[in-house]
């Protein structure tokens, strides 16, 4: 579950040089060098998972990066995805194995460390799990002369949501079991400080907050030689103009490089399909491998788990053509999934909010201002928009919309209940099966902006 086969390890020598992926290691390495954790992050598919690989599998890239402290440091890779479950107990075991595997070359050490695990597996108690992981960590140091232990969580944030505080209360205990000399590299799709509540976070923040490294999407070295292993297997090459429009288009996005460059080769093999020739004109050559690659079912879907990454916010700024820091420090969008967004995207995929406009004397539905509304319409959206998600009475409604009229008390539920009507068949979908305004049976009133 943690580590690899041997063959897994010989393919990682043979894919990647030592400097693949130098930059974002070196960042990695600038932080855990001061015992500091640490936040991988990136787009879904841009390679987080083989930036850490290559801490654990790769001794090439180790050395050269950690040289004279290359023995300092034991990488423990751990993918999320792979636990069997997220209770505290079953993240222990998953982290104590993990460990154990690690010492597979240091045969005593491994020995003590095993029976330390066994003694925890039979007598299944949480606690015992954690206080023999701490004694595993306080043997790890000076037993085999290590001075960092490092965890490595792969694909965590596709699973941070089902962590509970615990989790992070027990890598503060061990990092103190370990003299803190342990650091964690946190793969995530986005910031943790935005995918977590910070009470999920809080006992172990000090030691990861703001520690952002920011994936490249395109890292020559590597990408190079993937493109390499991908023509050997196929017996024949990407012309330069091809394997150009594909850096340009994908913005060397490692998974979309990988699976564009798989398919031109195996449509020409099959097909006869022509590459990309440097005559051909520079921005027809660009659409047709775009509209190429758009037809595929896995490209599709590559882009669709970067779309899906996104909040819904980043979807409509996407659409619009807009950016944040965030996104450009993801760096979206690059050329194809611009043209994905244009061609594959339905607009029924980007809710439309109902929003009030910046000087606040219009409503705006998407980026549409909501015609034909009465005075005590308009006053009645507006209240919703100010007070969303919120379970409103009937009388707070009244109260708001009426409040110039004398006699609140002759407003009826049906007059109400005829508003709120005419309100949806003017923002929603279905007015009989609605989104916006929903009613709370008994109590009043919801809205969803």
């Amino acid at each position: 579950m943690i580590y690899k086969p041997m063959t897994d390890n010989n393919r990682f020598e043979q894919l990647y040089p030592q400097n693949a992926r130098e930059k974002e290691l070196n960042q990695i390495i600038g932080f855990i060098s001061k015992g500091l954790s640490c936040q991988l992050i990136s787009i879904p598919g841009a390679g987080r998972s083989t930036v850490l690989r290559l801490l654990v599998y790769n001794r090439k890239v180790r050395e050269f990066h950690l040289k004279e402290h290359l023995d300092d440091y034991r990488f423990v890779y751990v993918n999320f995805a792979e636990l069997p479950g997220f209770t505290p107990k079953d993240i222990l075991k998953s982290l104590f194995l993990a460990l154990l595997t690690s010492t597979e070359t240091l045969p005593d050490l491994h020995t003590k460390l095993s029976d330390l695990f066994k003694e925890s597996l039979s007598l299944n108690d949480e606690s015992v799990l954690l206080h023999n992981l701490k004694l595993a960590m306080q043997q790890l140091v000076p037993l085999s002369g290590i001075n960092n232990i490092v965890f490595l969580f792969d694909r965590f944030s596709e699973f941070a949501q089902q962590l509970t505080p615990s989790f992070f209360t027990y890598l503060r205990s061990l990092r103190t079991a370990a003299n803190n000399n342990m650091a964690v590299v946190f793969s995530t799709h986005r910031p943790l400080e935005e995918l977590l509540a910070p009470d999920i976070w809080k006992d172990f923040y000090e030691f990861f907050i703001d520690n952002h490294v920011y994936l490249e999407l395109l890292d020559k070295p590597t990408t190079d030689t993937r493109l390499s292993i991908i023509e050997k297997e196929h017996g024949k090459t990407l012309d330069n103009a091809t394997k150009e429009e594909l850096y340009t288009i994908t913005g060397g996005h490692g998974k979309l490089m990988k699976l564009s460059a798989t398919l031109v080769l195996d449509t020409s093999r099959h097909s006869g399909k022509p590459q990309a020739h440097p005559e051909s004109d520079p921005g027809q050559a660009r659409m047709t491998l775009a509209d190429f690659l758009l037809s595929h079912l896995l490209i599709k879907g590559s882009l669709m788990e970067i779309w899906e990454a996104s909040t819904k916010e980043e979807q409509k700024l996407l659409q619009q053509q807009k950016t944040t820091d965030l996104l450009n420090n993801l760096h979206l969008p690059f050329p194809l999934f611009s043209e994905f967004l244009i061609e594959k995207i339905p607009d029924k995929l980007v809710p439309k909010t109902v929003r009030l406009n910046d000087s606040g004397k219009e409503i705006l539905f998407g980026d549409e201002p909501i015609a034909g509304l009465s005075s005590q319409e308009f006053r009645l959206l507006a209240f919703f928009v100010q007070h969303p998600d919120t379970i409103i009475s009937r009388d707070e409604i009244i109260s708001a919309v009426w409040s110039e009229s004398k006699n609140q008390a002759g407003v009826s539920n049906e007059a109400l209940d005829q508003m709120i009507y005419r309100l949806r068949k003017k923002i929603e979908d279905e007015a009989d099966n609605p989104k916006h305004i929903l009613t709370v049976k008994g109590r009043g009133f919801r809205f969803l902006p």
